[in-house]
């Protein structure tokens, strides 16, 4: 018996941030369910992406693959951004029988005729409009707009993130359906697969480890909500020699690139690949995630499969997904930011051993197993409303 014909836009997956995770594990969960949904994967990549995106899209097919299909449109996403809107190629001309497509909420394909399901993770650039680049605010604007006005069905990952997008936004509550994200499986295959020896080579290239100088970590695309000028003025005021590793694509937050750096060291790694990351993680005395805001925070589940500690934001996204296993802090103050860097440093061995049980307990209320049922719940409900 054949599934929910679902059509869904990978374009994300290109991009190497957190949404990125999000649509990788979310297709894979979903090819999963196999009695449930067949899915077709669109997505928009430039000539420079073609390849890698078509790569990364084709690593996630199941074996046989009967039951997924895949279009990549070759044009800038711009480009592709102006045919849709004045109504020009859509989706269902290569996938003709879908019954609902679930969309990137950057990008809305032009079909009206078939019910829209949309991932919006968070409304931080309306909440925090100082912080957000203009242009991606006015395209995401635009995006939000006409998934109002096509009824469209909203997936968000948290509580408080599904009440902001009802407060901000103007959906209806009936609209909104939270659906908590879990560690990627990028991360639990690595956590397998990684040996000894190139463990240890990934230490020396990074300079990390017992050999090395003790650091905090931090790992995000930098733009200001992830609140790193105070985090780093928080560290440079401890009287610690600990260093502070970031790492993650640069975005537009470009004024820590100017704090200058004490004897210690303040690195920044640009992207690192998933095994790097792993290292960095396990390496690192605790996570430092202090945002302003966020959808979810999965490098807090991150940390945790990891076994190691967290330091974040004292607000109600990062209590649902920290529970009683990190620490928390008040985000727009370099004062507690930095005392509770002091108080995770000061932590004794029975207090570890303690957290970490409970980092353990943590992750497994999340998995993406539940997470792709509850989205196919989504577009059923799509379908009858």
């Amino acid at each position: 018996m054949s599934g929910i014909k679902v059509g869904l836009d990978a374009t994300s997956l290109v991009y190497g941030r957190g949404v990125s995770r999000y649509t990788a594990n979310l297709i894979r969960a979903l090819t999963l369910q196999s009695a449930d949904i067949d899915l077709s994967v669109y997505a928009v990549a430039n000539k420079h992406h073609r390849k890698e995106l078509s790569k990364a899209i084709n690593s996630l097919r199941p074996e046989g693959g009967e039951r997924f299909a895949l279009h990549l449109e070759t044009t800038p996403l711009r480009l592709q951004q102006l045919k849709w809107r004045l109504g020009l190629s859509p989706i269902s001309r290569h996938f003709p029988n879908l019954e609902v497509l679930h969309s990137w909420d950057y990008l809305q394909p032009p079909d009206k005729n078939i019910p829209l399901v949309s991932t919006i993770h968070d409304v931080s650039m309306l909440k925090y409009p100082d912080t957000a680049h203009s242009a991606i605010l006015a395209a995401h604007q635009y995006s939000w707009r006409l998934l109002q006005d096509r009824g469209a069905q909203i997936i968000t990952d948290s509580q408080q993130s599904r009440e902001d997008i009802i407060n901000y936004l103007g959906f209806a509550p009936y609209q909104v359906t939270t659906i908590p994200l879990a560690v990627p499986q990028e991360t639990i295959d690595l956590a397998h697969n990684l040996t000894s020896d190139q463990y240890q080579i990934i230490q020396n290239e990074l300079l990390v480890g017992p050999n090395y100088r003790p650091y905090i970590f931090f790992v995000g695309t930098r733009e200001p909500r992830k609140n790193l000028s105070r985090m780093i003025a928080a560290w440079q005021s401890l009287d610690v020699d600990l260093d502070f590793i970031i790492a993650g694509a640069e975005g537009w937050d470009r004024d820590i690139d100017f704090i200058p750096s004490p004897s210690r060291q303040l690195r920044f790694l640009g992207r690192v690949s998933d095994a790097q990351l792993a290292v960095l993680y396990n390496e690192a005395q605790f996570l430092a995630f202090c945002s302003l805001d966020e959808g979810f925070g999965l490098p807090v589940l991150e940390a945790f499969y990891y076994g190691t500690r967290v330091l974040t934001s004292d607000i109600p996204v990062m209590r649902e997904v920290g529970g009683d296993a990190a620490v928390f802090v008040n985000p727009q103050d370099k004062e507690s930011i930095r005392q509770g860097m002091i108080n995770l440093l000061e932590e004794n061995t029975k207090k570890q051993t303690l957290r970490a049980q409970k980092m353990r307990l943590q992750n497994e209320k999340f998995s993406w197993q539940k997470t792709a049922q509850d989205t196919i719940a989504v577009y059923q409900k799509s379908l009858t409303s």
